[in-house]
């Protein structure tokens, strides 16, 4: 019998099995089931981790779970009725037995660790955006396009934000480098832009996320807007250090020229790129009295004139809700598969179902 509950069960350690991959791991008390998956390097679909996006969704085949919160904000009564739960969300009672649909089981990744980062480097890069670069106390590995969690003693809550250099494809890395937008109201990002200095300490916890690069030989569209940069720049350093070849349209959303960066980046990347690189900056709100002779207006409708064969492509998109919202619907309708479309929605708080993630 199939069974979801609330506030139920023991607590005691139990096993997870994956139908059709021959994967299992253990989950301890108090840990759920995304995060002992995560524990065993096991590559779960996950984004938030706080139950808002829905990506660690899965279908409860054997076993009673019990919820960390209501998730029925997430998942309708036709998912409940089939049995789906959100991982992140959920406390193993008993053995489960699940599906996961996008699970790749022989892809390995990095397992979630803690440590303190000190700032070495601060750097503007935008108005509202500063690169920031940490010295880790251990080196952590991760795949490019996964995030880490930074949180500050005497601000509660711990904020997301994507690794912005390559690692070399999982290895360790000791002074990784983020992309941190000033969210208005935020008092982690008002506390980084205008307050820390070089030698303050963070707490950092990683990775996490399953927005990397997958295998394929397909033309690659990438899309990004704001900091959503950061994660694609990585992908695209690892990519090029492994000498890839295959075609890329990055297509970079911003408000102004004033709002545009990493183009130095972008050129050294084209030069050592294996295959046609072009990166297409489109500015939204750029004033019509200027000089800049560059694309005008969403980014993804602009991106759609320069497909020729959508179906045939694979697709990265990063940054706001809106955007890569926006791109996927205009994909799908071009005639692209969903399971070629990866993507990280940047969220902050109003876009979370409590307090974990603030700004």
């Amino acid at each position: 019998m199939l069974k979801r509950i609330l506030g139920l069960g023991r607590a005691q350690a139990r096993t997870v099995s994956i139908e059709s991959t021959g994967l299992s791991f253990p989950v301890g008390p108090g840990e759920t089931v995304l995060e002992a998956a995560l524990r065993a390097g096991i590559a779960f679909p996950n984004k938030c981790r706080s139950g808002a996006c829905g990506t660690c969704r899965c279908t409860l085949r054997e076993g009673r779970v019990r919820e960390k919160v209501d998730t029925s904000y997430v998942l309708g009564a036709d998912d409940l009725q089939r049995g789906q739960i959100l991982a992140c969300q959920s406390l193993a009672c008993t053995d489960l037995r699940l599906a996961v649909e996008g699970l790749q089981p022989q892809q390995r990744i990095p397992a979630p660790r803690a440590t303190e980062g000190e700032i070495i480097a601060m750097r503007p890069l935008t108005a509202d955006i500063l690169e920031i670069r940490l010295r880790l106390q251990s080196p952590m590995p991760y795949l490019a396009g996964q995030y880490a969690e930074l949180a500050r003693k005497g601000i509660p809550g711990a904020r997301q934000y994507s690794f912005a250099r390559g690692s070399g494809d999982g290895h360790a890395v000791s002074e990784p480098c983020f992309f941190v937008r000033h969210v208005p109201g935020g008092r982690f990002t008002a506390w980084l832009h205008h307050q820390a200095v070089v030698g303050d300490c963070l707490s950092v916890q990683g990775p996490y996320g399953d927005f990397w690069l997958r295998d394929a030989m397909r033309p690659m569209l990438c899309v990004a807007g704001g900091s959503g940069m950061a994660p694609l720049r990585a992908m695209l350093e690892d990519a090029a250090e492994r000498q890839v070849e295959r075609d890329v349209l990055f297509c970079f959303g911003a408000r102004t020229e004033a709002d545009l960066y990493c183009l130095d980046d972008m050129k050294l990347l084209a030069s050592r790129w294996r295959g046609r690189f072009r990166f297409l900056p489109v500015l939204s709100e750029e004033p019509a009295e200027s000089d800049w002779q560059g694309r005008r207006g969403m980014v993804t409708a602009e991106m759609m004139s320069e497909l020729k064969d959508p179906a045939g492509m694979d697709a990265y998109l990063c940054g706001p809700p809106p955007m890569v919202d926006d791109g996927i619907a205009r994909l799908k309708a071009a005639g692209m598969a969903e399971a070629r479309i990866r993507f990280d929605r940047f969220l902050d708080a109003s876009h979370q179902p409590s307090a974990q993630a603030v700004p």
